[in-house]
């Protein structure tokens, strides 16, 4: 179930001023201060290529970050704050938004789980794409251009190892769409 009432009107208004405040930055992104998800409050991207393994799903704390990363393989795709690839899932829907990779499944491809009352930090993704669907155990999981998002257990910072796996998981790109299987 999608909850468009996340969004409230004031904070609505807040993310257009935010984002009509942005500035290129030195990547050739675009930067904004962190907006109301009505997700999380943010830190700033790490690109320290740690190589620690991925959080289980939940909200992150200090809130959740999007950023648009240029991939030499895949071209620019959409990753947390710690540099982990976003996956969406194609038996998931974008229209109502529905998310379907629960159990098994869930465990090995955690969902981007958010606090509907916190802040998201965006870098290259337009605040107008992100949104929440409700999973079956009442979470809210964060959602870009309507499709549910996921990390994939067998990723490092860095790495998109998920992609293309069983031809249905594939990075996400800044406007929600399916980057490519192959370059």
């Amino acid at each position: 179930m999608h909850l468009p009432r996340f969004l409230p009107i004031a904070a609505l208004a807040a993310a257009t001023l935010a984002l009509s405040a942005c500035s290129a930055d030195a990547g050739g992104g675009y930067t904004s201060d962190p907006a109301p998800l009505s997700a999380p409050s943010a830190q700033p991207p790490s690109d320290s290529g740690s190589g620690a393994s991925a959080p289980a799903a939940a909200p992150t704390e200090g809130g959740a970050v999007l950023v648009a990363r240029d991939t030499p393989a895949l071209g620019t795709i959409v990753t947390d704050g710690q540099g982990y690839a976003l996956y969406r899932f194609d038996q998931d829907k974008a229209k109502p938004p529905t998310a379907t990779c629960e159990g098994e499944c869930a465990a090995k491809w955690p969902p981007i789980i958010v606090d509907p009352e916190g802040k998201l930090s965006l870098t290259g993704v337009d605040q107008s794409l992100i949104g929440m669907v409700q999973r079956s155990d009442g979470t809210s999981q964060l959602t870009l251009g309507g499709w549910a998002l996921y990390r994939y257990s067998g990723d490092t910072p860095g790495t998109t190892k998920g992609q293309a796996i069983g031809n249905t998981w594939f990075a996400a790109t800044p406007e929600g769409k399916k980057a490519p299987a192959t370059p």
